[in-house]
């Protein structure tokens, strides 16, 4: 992944490169030789930002730009907690080690 030339904040950084590892088999499938995902910009609203918005973002611009299969990554907002709860396909809790 190239990143703009004013660089992003980190955890931009991680969450996008995130979007892009939930999505690497399709994508070695369909690039067995590499592909390089040149980030231009990323802007959110402030008021309503979530890191994890980067990796969503990801994820639908690589399903739509390359064709890929829909996937069960998707935010939703819990009424209850007044937060977002998030889905990852089978990963549970991104950037935490399992417990032995």
């Amino acid at each position: 992944m190239a990143l703009p030339r004013g660089g992003l904040h980190w955890k931009d950084v991680a969450w996008l490169s995130f979007g892009i590892a939930i999505n690497a088999q399709e994508i070695n499938t369909a690039f067995p030789e590499g592909v390089t995902i040149q980030v231009l910009d990323l802007r959110m609203p402030l008021s309503d930002y979530r890191a994890e918005a980067a990796a969503l973002a990801m994820n639908l611009w690589l399903r739509e730009e390359f064709g890929l299969a829909a996937n069960d990554v998707a935010a939703a907002f819990n009424a209850l907690t007044g937060d977002y709860t998030f889905t990852w396909n089978d990963t549970e809790n991104p950037f935490s080690d399992p417990t032995p």
